[in-house]
């Protein structure tokens, strides 16, 4: 009687011990559940950052290129390039990828703008409408960028 108690108290307490383990296998998966999603949360927030500091910088050569007499313009322009293979190049969670798109093809609408009034190979009214074209496209393309911050799921 004394072995089937004893058995008794040891297939309880194995019980026991399974559901302990069990539960923490359910709190160890809810927990790295948790914590991918704060890095997917973390990266987007980072990614953001990296995409409005390449607008501001890219606004800030505008400025530039505004300033600037047309024989003068290809530094700033090299930079302009420069800065829009670097936003193209970036890493990005996969939902800032449309949005990506869409600031760089407004920075290429501009870059032809730019380029076309430093050929100037075409009459004044010409070039007038080619750049006002082109700084209308930039501008559709960077309203749809600042669409971003809806682009990201809040629960990624």
């Amino acid at each position: 009687m004394n072995s089937a108690r004893t058995r008794g108290v040891s297939t309880l307490a194995f019980m026991a011990g399974l559901a302990v383990l069990l539960v923490a296998a359910f709190a160890w998966g809810g927990y790295q559940k948790a914590q991918r999603k704060a890095e997917a949360a973390h990266a987007i927030v980072v990614a953001n950052e990296r995409l409005d500091k390449a607008h501001k910088q890219w606004m800030d050569a505008m400025q530039v290129v505004r300033s600037t007499p047309r024989v003068g313009l290809s530094t700033p322009v090299l930079t302009m390039q420069a800065l829009r293979q670097e936003v193209h190049g970036l890493a990005l969670p996969r939902c800032l990828e449309k949005s990506r798109e869409y600031f760089v093809a407004g920075m290429d609408a501009q870059l032809e703008g730019i380029v076309a009034f430093i050929r100037a190979d075409m009459d004044k009214e010409a070039l007038r409408a080619y750049t006002t074209a082109k700084t209308r496209l930039m501008n559709e393309n960077f309203v749809e960028f600042g669409n971003k911050a809806s682009a990201c799921p809040a629960n990624s």
